[in-house]
């Protein structure tokens, strides 16, 4: 019976879809100021808002995949691949943009984060300056590599951050165009600091 009531669970449970865009968040604002939150094609209490209020949207998006959660620019294009064992979100800006890049069943973040280094040193032909990051966020300091380097009069900066996540290994990598080396662009520093404040990663192991 037990077997039985097991196989309906896993049968009933809903299928995590992780191609899908983070939505937006809206909320409704009273005169008093308070925030009554409201999700599309979802009821609300409409006895919460007072005699008026004003519909507005959060500013940011919530991206929740791969056992990273982090709050991103709402105008950021959003865009996902692969699958099995390896998989890659990616949400862009103008200068400015974040990946997260989960390599499943992998253990070893070292060996990894080596792994990727190599492959993007090999796509910029071993042209890139590399160098240490770090990362203050989620209440830890994340350790990485940075790599700097010029393609086609156009600067490229990225920070590449390896993660442990249950069984697998995440690689968070910020990437920036910005006009001068050493001047990040405002978007970066926007997005940098939306990370570092609202970064929720799983426990260290």
């Amino acid at each position: 019976m037990w077997r039985v009531l097991l196989l309906l669970l896993v049968l009933s449970a809903e299928p995590v879809v992780e191609d899908r865009e983070p939505p937006l968040v809206f909320f409704f604002e009273t005169d008093g100021g308070k925030r009554v939150p409201v999700e599309l094609d979802k009821p609300f209490n409409p006895a919460e808002l007072g005699k008026t209020a004003t519909l507005k949207v959060e500013p940011h998006r919530r991206f929740a995949y791969a056992g990273v959660e982090l709050e991103y620019p709402r105008e950021y294009g959003f865009e996902q691949s692969g699958e099995g064992a390896f998989t890659s979100w990616t949400l862009s800006g103008n200068d400015a943009k974040v990946m997260v890049q989960r390599y499943k069943g992998q253990k070893k973040t070292d060996v990894v984060h080596k792994a990727v280094v190599a492959e993007v040193q090999k796509a910029y032909g071993g042209k890139a300056k590399e160098s240490p990051a770090t990362l203050q966020a989620g209440g830890r300091t994340l350790e990485g590599t940075r790599l700097e380097v010029e393609v086609m009069g156009t600067f490229i900066v990225q920070e590449l951050f390896p993660l442990k996540s249950g069984g697998d290994v995440v690689e968070l990598i910020i990437q920036d165009s910005p006009k001068k080396l050493g001047e990040p662009s405002a978007e970066r520093a926007r997005t940098v600091k939306l990370i570092s404040d609202t970064l929720k990663l799983p426990p260290a192991k």
